[in-house]
C-alpha cells in the first residue's frame, strides 16, 4: 500500500505538468491568433493589459477542457486551436469585406450559413477539412490513445461554464450570468456593445463573439397571428385636433425627484411646462433602448434583449411598422437629430428603418467644445432646418450634455452633475422660447432618458437601496445593478410636458404618469398626431398600458407577444398596408 501511495505522488507533478503544459500552449498560441488576427489590444490607452491578455484566450482554453474531459490531451488541443484559428480568420474575412466583425449568429445560425461561408477561402475550408478527416481518422484507427474519461477536467469545465458563457446564459438565466459579467469587468473584461470593433479590440474575438450571443430572437408569427396583426393594421383612434409640430426631447442622464437636482429643472417649470413622472427601460446608459420605446411602442426588455439598435442590426428590416413610420404615411415629416456622432449605436443606419426621413448627427453641426458636446448645437441645428421640413413635423430630440462620467472632488459626482444639468436645461428652455415664438400650438415633451451613473450618491441618499446592487464602493464606477433590482424604481425619471391646451395636455399627464416609455407613441396618436400602428392598436386594445401598476412592470414589458415584434420589425418583406380594417376586437390572446 505504501508503495502505491509513493507511485502515485509521484506521478501527480508529471500528469499535472502536462497538463499545465497544453493549456500553456492553447493559451499562448490563442493570445498570437489575438494580437496577429484579431488586432487585440496588448496596450490600450496607455495601459499595459497583462491580466486582460491572459484573459482574452480563457474562452479558448475553455474549449480545451471541455475537450480534454473525452480525449487525449493533444488531440484536444489540436482541435481547439483549429477552431481558434478558423474564427480567427473568418473574422478577418469578412471585416475585410464588410467592416463589421464576427459576432455569434454568424456561426450559431444554419440560416446564416450561405452568409458565412464566403468568409473561408478555398484554402481555408481545404485546411479545415483536412483536419477534420485527420481527428476523424484518429479517433476511429487510434480510440484508445485518442477518448479517454477525465473527472478533473469535466469538474473544471462546469466550473468555468457559467463564466465563459455568461453572456448567452443571460437569455435564460440571468441571475447566474449577472455576477458573473461584474466578475469579469472588475478584471478589465468588459462588454463594450457601443462599438463592436473596439470590443474586439479591447476583449479579443472569442469574447467578443460569446458578447454578441446574448441576443434572443422573437419567434415568428404564425399563419393566424399573421391575419391578426393584419387585420389590427388599420385600426386607429383619431385625435379631436391634430397639431402640427410635435418635438420629443430625450434628455441625456436628466434626472431628479421633489429633494435631489430639482432646482435644476425650475427654467421649465417657469414656461409653463407640467411635469410627471415616467419609467425608462435602462439606467445609466443604453440611451438607444429609451429611445426604441418611444419610437415603437413595443418594449426593450420583452422579446428583445442587450442593445436594440447595435445587437439586432444584422435582423431588423429596412422599413418597419414605427410611429414615425405611420405618420409619414398620414402626410407628416419626421427628422431624428442626436448632436453625437452619426454611427454611435448605429442610429445611422437604424433611425431610417425606424421610420425618420431625415437625420441630423453631428457631422450636421457647429464643433463641438467639449468631450460631449453642448446641447446648443442641437437645438441651434434643429431649430435652423424647421423651415426645410414640409407639413406637419414630428423631430426626436436626443440630448448628450449630460452624459458621465462625472467628477468626483470632495463628493459623489453631484456636483458636476448639478453643473451639467444647469447648461444642459438652459440650452433646452432657449430652444423652446424659439420654438413657441415661433408656433404656440407646438406640442413639446421632454424626457429623461435614465437615471445617471451615480450609484455611489443614490445609495447613500436612499434613492436606491443597498440590495439593488451586486457590488458597491468608494466611487460610483463601483456600483453595479442586479438582475433583482425593481425595474420600476430603478427607471423612473422625471418628464415634462408644454401645450397650450390645457385639457389635452393634462389628459396626456394622466395617462403618462408612471407608465413605461412604450405607451407614449399610442398617448400621442389618440391625443394629438392620428397615425396608428398594429403595435399601438395592441396597446389600446389590450388595456397593457391603461391598466398598468408600477409592481407589474416586468409581467407587462413581457405580456407583448413574440409575434408581435416578429411582424412589426423582423418580417420579410415592405410595411404592413395601414389600409386594412377589421372588426376583430382581441388581440390579447
Amino acid at each position: 500500500m505504501v508503495d502505491g501511495l509513493r507511485n502515485f505522488i509521484a506521478l501527480q507533478p508529471i500528469a499535472l505538468a502536462k497538463s499545465l503544459f497544453f493549456i500553456a500552449l492553447v493559451a499562448a498560441v490563442g493570445l498570437l491568433f489575438a494580437v496577429e488576427m484579431q488586432d487585440f489590444s496588448l496596450v490600450f490607452r496607455g495601459e499595459r493589459r497583462a491580466l486582460q491578455a491572459i484573459l482574452a484566450t480563457l474562452p479558448l482554453v475553455w474549449l480545451y477542457i471541455a475537450l480534454a474531459t473525452v480525449m487525449a490531451r493533444p488531440l484536444a488541443a489540436a482541435i481547439a486551436l483549429l477552431a481558434g484559428y478558423v474564427l480567427s480568420r473568418m473574422n478577418e474575412v469578412k471585416f475585410a469585406e464588410t467592416g463589421e466583425p464576427l459576432v455569434w449568429s454568424d456561426i450559431s445560425s444554419t440560416a446564416n450559413l450561405d452568409v458565412v461561408l464566403p468568409y473561408a477561402s478555398a484554402l481555408d475550408v481545404g485546411a479545415i477539412s483536412l483536419a477534420i478527416t485527420a481527428v476523424t481518422v484518429s479517433v476511429l484507427y487510434f480510440r484508445r490513445r485518442c477518448l479517454r474519461s477525465s473527472r478533473h477536467y469535466f469538474l473544471t469545465a462546469v466550473l468555468l461554464t457559467p463564466l465563459v458563457l455568461h453572456a448567452p446564459l443571460s437569455r435564460s438565466v440571468e441571475p447566474v450570468a449577472q455576477p458573473m459579467e461584474v466578475v469579469l469587468s472588475k478584471m478589465g473584461i468588459r462588454y463594450l456593445s457601443f462599438d463592436w470593433s473596439l470590443n474586439v479590440r479591447y476583449n479579443g474575438l472569442f469574447w467578443h463573439v460569446l458578447h454578441t450571443g446574448r441576443i434572443a430572437l422573437p419567434d415568428a408569427a404564425t399563419e393566424a397571428e399573421q391575419k391578426a396583426y393584419q387585420q389590427a393594421a388599420g385600426r386607429s383612434a383619431d385625435p379631436p385636433s391634430s397639431v402640427d409640430e410635435v418635438i420629443v426631447i430625450l434628455c441625456e442622464a436628466c434626472w431628479h425627484d421633489t429633494l435631489h437636482f430639482t432646482d435644476n429643472f425650475q427654467p421649465l417649470r417657469d414656461r409653463g411646462f407640467q411635469g410627471f413622472r415616467a419609467i425608462s427601460p435602462v439606467y445609466g446608459g443604453r440611451t438607444v433602448n429609451a429611445a426604441f420605446e418611444l419610437i415603437t411602442g413595443l418594449p426593450a426588455n420583452g422579446a428583445l434583449n442587450g442593445v436594440i439598435y447595435q445587437g439586432y442590426i444584422d435582423y431588423i428590416r429596412s422599413s418597419t411598422d414605427s410611429y414615425p413610420a405611420a405618420l409619414v404615411e398620414n402626410g407628416w415629416s419626421t427628422r431624428a437629430a442626436h448632436n453625437n456622432w452619426a454611427a454611435f449605436w448605429r442610429r445611422d443606419v437604424m433611425l431610417p428603418r425606424l421610420g425618420f426621413e431625415d437625420f441630423l448627427s453631428l457631422e450636421d453641426m457647429a464643433a463641438k467644445e467639449e468631450v460631449w458636446a453642448r446641447d446648443r448645437i442641437l437645438y441651434d441645428a434643429v431649430f435652423d432646418s424647421r423651415g426645410t421640413v414640409p407639413g406637419p413635423a414630428f423631430f426626436f430630440l436626443t440630448s448628450i450634455y449630460g452624459h458621465g462620467p462625472y467628477g468626483e472632488e470632495d463628493d459623489w459626482g453631484e456636483a458636476h452633475f448639478a453643473y451639467k444639468m444647469k447648461r444642459s436645461i438652459q440650452d433646452m428652455t432657449a430652444f423652446a422660447d424659439r420654438v413657441l415664438a415661433d408656433n404656440p400650438d407646438a406640442l413639446i415633451l421632454v424626457l429623461g432618458d435614465h437615471k445617471p451613473s451615480l450609484g455611489r450618491y443614490f445609495h447613500r441618499h436612499g434613492i436606491l437601496p443597498r440590495h439593488y446592487f451586486l457590488s458597491v464602493g468608494e466611487s460610483n464606477r463601483d456600483y453595479a445593478l442586479g438582475f433583482h433590482a425593481d425595474p420600476a424604481v430603478v427607471g423612473d425619471v422625471p418628464a415634462y410636458v408644454y401645450h397650450a391646451d390645457a385639457e389635452r395636455r393634462q389628459a396626456l399627464i394622466e395617462e403618462m404618469s408612471g407608465r413605461p416609455f412604450y405607451c407614449l407613441p399610442e398617448v400621442l396618436s389618440r391625443l394629438y398626431t392620428g397615425g396608428s400602428t398594429p403595435v399601438l392598436a395592441y396597446i389600446r386594445e389590450s388595456g397593457v398600458c391603461a391598466q398598468f401598476e408600477p409592481g407589474e412592470y416586468k409581467k407587462r414589458s413581457q405580456a407583448f407577444p413574440d409575434w408581435l415584434y416578429h411582424q412589426a420589425l423582423f418580417a420579410p418583406g415592405e410595411r404592413t398596408d395601414k389600409r386594412v380594417s377589421s372588426g376583430l376586437n382581441d388581440l390579447s390572446d
